[in-house]
């Protein structure tokens, strides 16, 4: 059910930077510098401005004096003119670092492009820089790299611990990066500094969800008022605890809140279909693609949903339809797979595809699904039907030569048939169109074993266990997170 949403980034306000290039000017400004930075301190920006403009007028090369014209018109909300001059004293001496820091601040305050470069040279500067991790944190989690915030916002926990939005993007990061427990301190502490947040509550709920904690989870999703997000999640929490009565009408309440949106449908259907209410399910599915008439995957649900139910004919029609709206994808083939899975009803099935290949003798999707229904029969090696399954996927795959699914087939048929080489050639083939295909690597790995080739079974295995240990995050992340930004 989860999946993870779009955020809507919002700045994360530091204070201290400004006032440690201060304190730094003091000490490297000339005395007279030292009255500016008095004015300065004390508010009287526009004093101070035109006191270092007078002195630039002498010292147009001072570097620290435009430093502090840039902390002036920071001050006077002119960014643009205070990165010019910050940009004028990186310019006369590189490594100044009040420059440096206050040039990273203003652009990071106003979403400047430079603001991650600027960043980045204030951390070579000073590593343990706290409030240039934490900006750094939040511009990584901008830039959906997760992975850099967490470590960024680990080496910056004073600088954030009073800020709702930066522990809530910490909290955010650890969630998807499966750290739900590390999570949840931060966003409840996130939720005490800005209690009405319900972007907030709702990252908080799921956190607690992921951990099992799930009365807690629940009772901050029953506080908010309701959205199509919540519901879909107290949904879940529901199904957890066995209160399928109260899960299918949290769906349904989801569904008349979003009606564009498939999601609901989709697991309100399903979860309809898992209780034996496979007529219901149906209901759902028809009125999911009543509101929704072009989607794929609601076609494919409903396909499987009849394939199940025995209505093969109408199975196939939503899955051909799947297909029709998604062309790139594989909805359709996918569920009509699915269908010939059922042995009693391959001879129906293939009365189906050949029907369809007599008008379309050269649709490489119908040549592929052939080959599999043959192969399903039960076509032995050499047997006139596995040596046509053979040819309908060499057809398929001049037809489209990336197709990924005709070639790792081929593959099977030609390690089954004992031909070792070109079934090594037609699954490196698979993985160079796929390279996450694991039952292809399977595959690969025994090949090469077969034929000897040992160090490369071995390189082979090494990734198939890299991926699959990719794929648990993915799975998690994909099939149970679902964040949303924090409030401003």
């Amino acid at each position: 059910m989860r999946r993870h949403s779009t955020s809507v980034q919002q700045s994360v306000k530091f204070d201290r930077m400004g006032k440690r290039c201060l304190l730094l000017l003091v000490v490297v400004c000339r005395t007279r510098a030292a009255d500016v930075v008095t004015e300065i301190r004390l508010g009287q920006y526009g004093d101070a401005l035109h006191h270092i403009d007078e002195q630039l007028k002498q010292q147009p090369g001072n570097p620290n004096l435009w430093t502090l014209r840039g902390i002036a018109l920071s001050n006077l909300k002119k960014p643009e003119e205070s990165l010019r001059s910050f940009e004028k004293a990186l310019s006369i001496s590189p490594k100044l670092l009040p420059a440096l820091e206050g040039a990273a601040e203003t652009a990071y305050s106003v979403r400047d492009r430079r603001a991650a470069q600027l960043v980045d040279q204030v951390l070579a500067l000073q590593p343990e820089n706290g409030t240039a991790h934490a900006m750094a944190g939040s511009l990584a989690v901008e830039a959906k790299d997760c992975t850099s915030a967490i470590a960024h916002f680990r080496r910056a926990n004073a600088e954030i611990a009073d800020s709702a939005l930066a522990l809530s993007q910490y909290g955010v990061c650890l969630v998807e990066e499966n750290q739900p427990a590390e999570a949840v301190p931060r966003l409840e502490r996130a939720l005490v500094l800005q209690p009405d947040s319900t972007a907030t509550t709702y990252n908080l709920a799921l956190a607690l969800h992921l951990l099992h904690r799930t009365d807690q989870a629940e009772a901050l999703l029953e506080k908010l008022h309701p959205d199509s997000e919540s519901l879909n999640l107290l949904a879940e929490i529901y199904t957890e605890k066995d209160k399928i009565p109260e899960a299918i009408a949290a769906l349904r309440r989801a569904t008349e809140i979003a009606p564009g949106d498939e999601r609901n449908y989709i697991d309100l259907a399903t979860l309809c279909v898992d209780h034996q209410s496979t007529d219901l399910g149906l209901q759902i599915a028809d009125i999911g693609l009543k509101n929704i008439p072009n989607s794929a995957k609601l076609y494919a649900l409903r396909g499987a949903i009849n394939a199940q139910a025995g209505n093969s004919a109408a199975a196939a029609a939503d899955f051909e339809k799947a297909r029709t709206i998604e062309p790139d994808e594989l909805y359709g083939p996918v569920g009509l797979s699915l269908l010939l899975r059922e042995n009693a009803k391959l001879a129906e099935a293939e009365t189906i595809i050949r029907k369809k290949l007599r008008a379309a003798p050269d649709d490489p999707t119908l040549n592929y699904l052939m080959a599999d229904l043959l192969i399903r029969g039960g076509a032995e090696p050499a047997s006139p039907e596995f040596l046509k399954a053979i040819a309908l996927l060499n057809k398929a795959i001049r037809a489209k030569p990336d197709f990924v699914n005709a070639h790792a087939a081929l593959g099977k048929l030609y390690m089954t048939a004992g031909k070792t080489i070109e079934a090594v050639s037609e699954t490196e083939r698979t993985l160079e169109l796929a390279p996450n295909d694991h039952v292809a690597l399977n595959q690969l790995i025994l090949a090469y074993r077969k034929l000897g080739r040992n160090q490369q079974a071995e390189r082979a295995a090494g990734r198939l266990r890299t991926l699959l240990a990719q794929e648990e995050k993915q799975e998690i992340s994909r099939n149970r997170i679902r964040l949303r930004a924090a409030n401003p």
